[in-house]
């Protein structure tokens, strides 16, 4: 289980998370990751819909998953099966931080050079 990222900024629009795994070990592994959500960051986590990523069972494997979280706080988790098995896994959530246009209340019309 990965530590929690704060979305306050990003609540409710789409965020990326990418899987990177390494060279895994053990006979016949498999690891299944998903993200997940809370309230408050530390209980009740719950997993997103359309948090799920691709079931691993190979070695240098990547993918890029976007979900819409309903909740300030997401994690990653995962389960891991097989025989004695390792994989080196790292996650990476990206967030755009949300911006009010400059002239609050829309997009500024006016034509470059005016």
């Amino acid at each position: 289980t990965g530590a929690s990222v704060d979305l306050m900024d990003n609540v409710g629009n789409i965020v990326s998370a990418v899987l990177v795994v390494g060279v895994r070990t053990g006979t016949n592994p498999t690891l299944n990751a998903k993200m997940q959500e809370s309230t408050d960051g530390s209980n009740n986590w719950t997993d997103i819909t359309g948090g799920g990523f691709t079931a691993v069972t190979a070695s240098n494997q990547s993918e890029c998953i976007a979900f819409k979280p309903t909740k300030r706080y997401v994690r990653s988790t995962g389960t891991v099966a097989g025989t004695s098995p390792v994989f080196p896994v790292t996650i990476t959530v990206i967030a755009p931080r949300r911006h009010t246009p400059t002239n609050v209340g829309g997009f500024n019309n006016t034509a470059a050079g005016n």
